[in-house]
């Protein structure tokens, strides 16, 4: 099994793939640096304030894209061809010709992708760290907040890896063939990742729920389309992460918005008051819907059952 955690590791590490998969992973940040630069230019902050926005936008970033969707792709499209291409290269026959299990031919091509997309994650993280020290006006003690959430990060993305590279593994065994297995496990990243966007508006509307009415809403109707939302899930098990690496309480649900208009993880803004000119916001408190652990089992769940699954398949896989 060594030799083929260690022949995939070598497949995947070609340098032109990396610098790709680091360029692409580093490719919506850059962009909005823009945008970050001009509120930090424009807004005459304390440290503290400055770090709190940082980090809040450094934390969002990730969970959407860098550590979620980015993540999900590459690995699902990478998994997705693990032994699909090798069947349909004829190389899977020489590769259970060895005097090694089949399972083991799973399970070595999964822990490399483990290493494999872990390390890729880590380094993008750092680059874009390093990035924003240099190219924004961010003081010392931000970017050690910053570079203080990224070990939560790669802990949370190690899930991602989990889920996303277990069942496109397994779909990659049921199916067999390279390109229906890719678009199959890139459709349902998506599927995931969209649900919650596109499925709640349409519940809102379809019991007269307007915005301001979410937290009554959500208690009384609606907590059950949290339950089969998939990307719920994924915000869910990643808010206990997030409290760690934010110094140890959520922040405010203002701070989050892009993250709750995919996972509608959060309450809303109802107890933020005003004191003469100035707002003040409390931190974000979970729906309830499902407690985190529940959600965090529930992923590990998916991805034993996708190793499983991809397992009992290349098993009973007929090579010739």
């Amino acid at each position: 099994m060594r030799a083929i955690v260690r022949k995939t590791l070598i497949d995947l590490s070609g340098w032109r793939r990396v610098l790709g998969l680091i360029l692409v992973g580093m490719a919506v940040p850059l962009v909005s640096m823009s945008s970050y630069r001009s509120t930090l230019q424009n807004r005459s902050w304390s440290v503290e304030m400055q770090t709190h926005y940082m980090v809040s936008n450094f934390l969002t970033m990730s969970f959407i894209y860098v550590a979620g969707l980015f993540l999900a792709l590459m690995v699902a499209i990478t998994a997705a061809g693990f032994v699909s291409k090798e069947v349909n290269e004829g190389t899977l026959l020489m590769l259970v010709s060895k005097p090694i299990e089949r399972s083991k031919i799973v399970i070595g091509k999964f822990l490399a992708l483990i290493v494999h997309a872990v390390l890729i994650e880590a380094i993008i993280l750092i680059l874009l760290s390093m990035v924003f020290r240099f190219a924004l006006p961010i003081q010392d003690h931000t970017f050690v907040a910053l570079l203080g959430t990224i070990p939560w990060i790669i802990m949370y993305s190690l899930l991602v890896v989990l889920i996303f590279g277990s069942v496109s593994l397994a779909l990659s065994s049921l199916i067999g063939v390279h390109t229906l297995s890719t678009a199959v496990g890139t459709i349902l990243v998506i599927f995931v990742f969209a649900f919650g966007s596109i499925v709640m508006p349409f519940v809102y509307m379809g019991y007269g729920i307007s915005g301001n009415s979410f937290t009554d809403a959500w208690e009384d109707d609606i907590s059950w389309v949290s339950r089969i939302n998939p990307c719920y899930h994924l915000g869910n098990a990643f808010t206990p992460y997030m409290q760690q690496s934010s110094g140890g309480q959520l922040m405010p649900v203002s701070q989050l918005g892009l993250i709750n208009s995919l996972t509608w993880v959060f309450e809303n803004e109802d107890d933020d008051v005003f004191v003469g000119d100035s707002r003040y916001y409390y931190p974000a408190e979970l729906s309830k819907a499902v407690h985190p652990w529940v959600s965090l089992a529930l992923c590990l769940v998916v991805s034993v059952l996708g190793l499983l699954s991809a397992r009992w398949a290349i098993r009973r896989m007929d090579v010739h």
